[in-house]
C-alpha cells in the first residue's frame, strides 16, 4: 500500500503505523474467516448477531417514535415514513448522557435522562418505538435486544443481560410525564444505518459501516449463510447481521496499541475498535508521541486537527497524526474487504452498496479517499476485481432505520 505522507516521515516513525497491501490482505482474509465462524457458532470473537427483521419486506409508510443512542449522545423524534422517506413531525431533540469515561452511571439516572428527552416531544400515546442502540446486544425474536456489554469506556450499572427496549418502555410508562408505546424494536446503530440506506444505492449486496466514536460493520445475508440460526424459527428470508467487528483482534498492531489496550477498561477486548475509532486515536497519538499536547478527551477530532490544522508540517506529531488516521482508514478498508468476501461467497455480487456513518469517516478530509483506494486494492488482490462498490452517506440513516425497525413485522416472534 503506498504511503500517503512524505517518505522521510515513514523512516522517522519506523513505519510502525504503516501497513503494506500484503498485510491488509492478510487482515481481510483473517477477518473473513472469523466472520464465517461467527455465522456458524454463537459467542465467538465475531459475534455476528442476527436481527430478526425481514428485509425483503421493508415498510415504507407509518408513524413512529424513534430514539438514537450513539456513544454518549442521544436523539429523539416523532417521525413518519412516506414512500420510504423520513419526515420529522416533532424534533429531533438531542442531549448528552451525563457519562464520565470509566465511571459507571446509575441505571435510574440513565433512564431518567432518556425519558426526559423523549417526554419533551410530548409524543402521542400508542406509537411504536424504534430504539437505535449503539452497544453490543443480542437481538431477540420479538424485536428487543439483550445488552451484552458496554463499550467505548461507557458503563451503566444494573443493565447488562437486561432487555434494553423493555427497560426503556417500562420506565417511560411510569415516568412523571408518562409516554406509552405500543411496541419496541431495538436496532443496533450499524444495522439502522444499513436499513436507512437500502434505498440509496442500487446494488446486489449491502453493508452498513460506522466509523465514529466506535467502529462496527453490518451486512445483509441469506438465511442459508447463517448456520447458527435457531432451526425452530424456520427462517427463509435475508436478514441483517450485526457483526460487532470492533471486537476483531487483528494482526500487525503496534506496541502503542498494546499499551493502550492494557490501560483500557477491558483489556483484550475490541482491539480493532481501539486501533481505528474516534474515542481512542488521540490516546494512540499521545502514546506514540508523549511530547504532543493533544487533548486525549477530544479523540479523533484532536488528531484530525493536528494533521490538518494546528500541527507543524514535518514534525513528529504531525506525521504520526497522518499515519494513525491513514492506518484507521486502511484497516476499515480491510474490514470491508473481509465482509465483501463473505457476501461474495453467499451469492454472486456485481456491486456492493456501503452506507457509512460517523464523524471520523466523514470528518477527516482524506478518510473516504484513503478507504476507497485501499478497499479497491485489497479486493483486487483477493480475487474480487469484478466487484464494484459505492460508499455513500445517507442523511438521518440511523433514525430512518429505527423507524423501519419500529414498523416492521418480526416474523420470528
Amino acid at each position: 500500500m503506498p504511503c500517503h505522507i512524505p517518505e522521510a516521515a515513514c523512516v522517522m516513525a519506523n513505519t510502525s503505523f504503516i501497513l503494506t497491501q500484503e498485510q491488509l490482505v492478510t487482515t481481510a482474509r483473517i477477518l473473513s474467516e472469523r466472520i464465517r465462524k461467527g455465522l456458524e457458532t454463537p459467542d465467538l470473537e465475531i459475534l455476528a448477531i442476527p436481527t430478526y427483521l425481514p428485509v425483503e419486506n421493508i415498510p415504507h409508510t407509518g408513524r413512529a417514535l424513534v430514539v438514537d443512542l450513539g456513544g454518549t449522545n442521544v436523539r429523539a423524534a416523532v417521525v413518519s415514513l412516506s414512500g420510504g422517506q423520513l419526515i420529522f413531525e416533532k424534533g429531533p431533540v438531542s442531549t448528552a448522557i451525563p457519562i464520565q469515561r470509566n465511571i459507571p452511571l446509575e441505571k435510574e439516572r440513565f433512564l431518567n435522562h432518556l425519558a426526559e428527552l423523549i417526554a419533551s416531544l410530548d409524543p402521542p400515546d400508542g406509537l411504536p418505538l424504534g430504539y437505535c442502540f449503539s452497544y453490543p446486544t443480542l437481538s431477540t425474536p420479538d424485536g428487543d435486544a439483550t445488552l451484552i456489554r458496554w463499550t467505548k469506556e461507557v458503563s451503566v450499572n444494573g443493565t447488562v443481560n437486561e432487555k434494553v427496549g423493555h427497560m426503556l418502555v417500562e420506565h417511560l410508562a411510569t415516568f412523571r410525564k408518562p409516554v406509552k408505546c405500543s411496541s419496541v424494536a431495538v436496532i443496533n446503530d450499524t444495522v439502522a444505518c444499513l436499513l436507512g440506506g437500502l434505498p440509496a444505492v442500487e446494488a446486489d449486496g449491502y453493508i452498513g459501516l460506522i466509523v465514529g466514536t466506535g467502529n462496527n460493520v453490518a451486512l445483509v445475508v441469506d438465511a442459508h449463510a447463517v448456520p447458527k440460526l435457531p432451526k425452530e424459527f424456520n427462517w427463509h428470508w435475508p436478514l441483517p447481521i450485526n457483526l460487532e467487528s470492533g471486537n476483531f483482534d487483528p494482526p500487525y498492531l503496534t506496541t502503542f496499541d498494546d499499551q493502550l489496550d492494557a490501560e483500557s477498561e477491558k483489556p483484550g477486548h475490541h482491539r480493532f475498535e481501539k486501533a481505528v475509532s474516534g474515542v481512542y486515536l488521540a490516546k494512540v497519538l499521545k502514546l506514540a508521541c508523549p511530547e504532543s499536547r493533544v487533548d486525549v478527551a477530544l479523540g479523533a477530532k484532536a488528531v484530525v486537527d493536528v494533521a490538518y490544522k494546528t500541527g507543524t508540517p514535518s514534525s513528529k506529531e504531525y506525521e504520526l497524526a497522518h499515519q494513525i488516521l491513514q492506518r484507521s482508514a486502511d484497516l476499515v478498508a480491510a474490514s470491508l474487504a473481509g465482509t465483501i468476501d463473505i457476501l461474495a461467497s453467499a451469492h454472486a455480487c456485481k456491486k456492493i452498496g456501503i452506507v457509512a456513518e460517523g464523524g471520523l469517516f466523514w470528518g477527516c478530509p482524506d478518510y473516504k479517499k484513503w478507504t476507497d483506494a485501499a478497499l479497491r486494492a485489497v479486493l483486487d488482490a483477493m480475487g474480487h476485481s469484478q466487484i464494484a462498490f459505492e460508499i455513500v452517506s445517507v442523511e438521518n440513516a440511523n433514525l430512518t432505520g429505527s423507524a423501519v425497525g419500529a414498523l416492521s413485522e418480526y416474523k420470528a416472534a
